[in-house]
Formats: C-alpha cells, structure tokens, sequence
C-alpha cells in the first residue's frame, strides 16, 4: 500500500516538476543559448522522424513531438527514461547507450545530440551510428563541451570532474569528425568566449543556484558579442551528405 502511495504522489509531482525544468530552460542562458540554437536550426517540421540521444529529461524530445514530429528517445539511466516517459507520453522513450541503437539504417530525419558527445566512453562510435541511422540530406543538432577559449581553459579539470566530462572538443576537431562520417557542418557557433564569461558562470558551472543572480548580465553579454570563436561551448548542425554528390 505505501509502496502504490509513494508511486501515486511520484506520478501527481511530474506535470509540476515537468513545467519548473521548462521554466528553467526558458530562462537559463546556458541552455537557452547553448542547445536552443541548435534546435531551432534543424527547424523541425510535422511528420519527420527524430532521434534524441542522451535525452536525459526529455524536455527536448518533448519539444519536438510538440512540433509534430514522431520522436524517439534514447537514455541510458532506466529511472530517466521512465520518468521521462511520463511527462512526455508522445515520446518513444528506449533505455539504451548512443553507441549501439539498433535501429533502421537511414531511418531519421533528424538527430538531436545535445550536451552528450563529451560524456560518452567512444564518441566516434557515437557519431558513427548517427552517420547511419540519419537518411541522406538529414540534419544534425550537436553542442559539446569545449573549454578551448584560453580563459577556460583553466577550469577544464575541475568541469571535468564535477560533471563527468570525458572528453573537451576543439571546433576543428568536432568538424574533422563529423566529415570523416559524411556528415557536413552547416552551421556552428562557439558561446562564452566573452571576457569576465569564467567569472560570470562560475556558480552555474558548478551548479549553484546562485547563479540566476548573474543571468541577465550573462543574458546581455551573450548576445552583444556572438559568436566568440573560441569559448565553453560549442553549438553546431551538420546535414548528411546525399547520395547524389
């Protein structure tokens, strides 16, 4: 009986806890600026097929089912998947790694991998599958980490440890990658590259929610430069190579 309760209340709390994390996305640079360019410029459209791997919450698989699109998601922690089944019914959540799908050869028209590339174990395996299940002219959203601006580059081993990142990408070394599986970059944009950047996002970097006190002036640096180059993070699209070339 109390085990049905604890499942009933956890299920009640997943509508409220399903709008705070889209709330946070709205509203946090990082994320906003980071994966949102990235999404929006694969301009999802009404009956494509779409691949997100590493979903974690969900929050972006949702926002493409939203957008009318069939979505399948991939995680590899069980508890994610089946809570993330439940704030976004739409979505075809599958417990599983990026490395290994299993799916169709050439059987999406998009494939989101966002904030994942740096934590997985063989990132080139991790491409390679995405080069296969992504049909000919379909569009890549990808963002890394890069920590390759020379401000940053001091924090490289303490973000590294703090958030499991395994390995930090260059922006030569991502296209280099995505080229060798015949995936060709059509846009990319390196965020935070902008001086005081370390300092402005050092509670965000290590989770402190102190870091809100800093947004707007993050907000407003973020957007009065562009494109820095160089920074923490890197967000690209790329489109699969078609056959005809």
């Amino acid at each position: 009986m109390r085990e049905q309760v604890t499942t009933a209340a956890r299920r009640a709390s997943i509508p409220l806890e399903r709008r705070a994390y889209e709330a946070y996305i709205y509203f946090d640079p990082v994320r906003h600026l980071e994966i949102g360019s990235a999404f929006a410029r694969v301009a999802i459209q009404p009956g494509e097929r779409v691949l997100d791997l590493g979903c974690g919450r969900g929050y972006w698989a949702g926002k493409a089912a939203r957008a009318g699109a069939k979505v399948v998601a991939y995680d590899v922690k069980r508890e994610r998947v089946a809570r993330a089944a439940i704030r976004y019914p739409r979505v075809r959540f599958v417990h599983g790694s990026a490395e290994e799908t299993g799916l169709e050869d050439e059987s999406f028209d998009v494939v989101l991998i966002l904030s994942v590339l740096e934590h997985t174990a063989e990132p080139e395996r991790v491409l390679a599958e995405i080069a296969r299940v992504l049909r000919p002219g379909g569009r890549l959203a990808l963002t890394t980490d890069t920590f390759d601006d020379e401000r940053w580059r001091p924090s490289r081993e303490r973000h590294a440890a703090r958030w499991d990142v395994r390995r930090f990408f260059g922006r030569a070394e991502i296209q280099k990658l995505l080229e060798s599986n015949g995936l060709d970059v059509t846009w990319s944009k390196a965020h935070f590259g902008f001086r005081f950047a370390p300092q402005l996002l050092r509670a965000r970097m290590a989770g402190n929610q102190l870091h809100w006190l800093f947004a707007p002036a993050v907000w407003v640096a973020a957007l009065a430069t562009g494109d820095t180059g160089q920074g923490a993070l890197l967000s690209l699209t790329a489109v699969k190579t078609p056959r005809d070339r």
